[in-house]
């Protein structure tokens, strides 16, 4: 389904779109930013939801990363990527990333794999690290 949406006048400020009979929408254009209101319904919805559309076969003819939203700096020498790759890992990339090594990932079971500086924790992404968070400076640290 589809609906044309429009701005009541040219934008100049933050304009709220409407529907052709006038009811506002949740989601405002202006020159220089967009904003999206809503609610977050438990069993129900969200205030922004991004799909992806993507096949598994995707993945494996190399056509996609799971990349899903960039966040870029206005050079676009510098961004930052989300996505969710094959197995269902969330991830974040930066202009160094490649489809297998991320910045930091987040397995569905909760595990987390950072990449600092070219050093993976765990290294190769396999087994576990203690990690110690310093509760006076927040700083993380690895024990052993």
């Amino acid at each position: 389904m589809s609906l044309n949406l429009l701005v009541p006048a040219p934008i100049n400020g933050l304009q709220n779109v409407q529907d052709q009979s006038g009811n506002v929408s949740g989601l405002a254009l202006g020159k220089e930013m967009t904003t999206v209101l809503g609610r977050d319904r438990v069993g129900g919805t969200l205030p922004l939801v991004v799909t992806g559309l993507v096949q598994p076969a995707d993945f494996d003819q190399n056509k996609t990363w799971g990349r899903v939203v960039r966040l870029r700096a206005n050079d676009n020498t510098s961004f930052y990527d989300i996505g969710i790759d094959k197995t269902g890992n969330l991830f974040i990339n930066s202009v160094s990333s490649t489809k297998d090594v991320h910045v930091l990932t987040i397995t569905p079971a909760g595990g987390l794999i950072l990449n600092m500086a070219g050093i993976t924790l765990p290294p190769n992404g396999i087994g576990t690290v203690d990690l110690c968070v310093d509760k006076t400076n927040g700083r993380v640290y690895r024990q052993g």
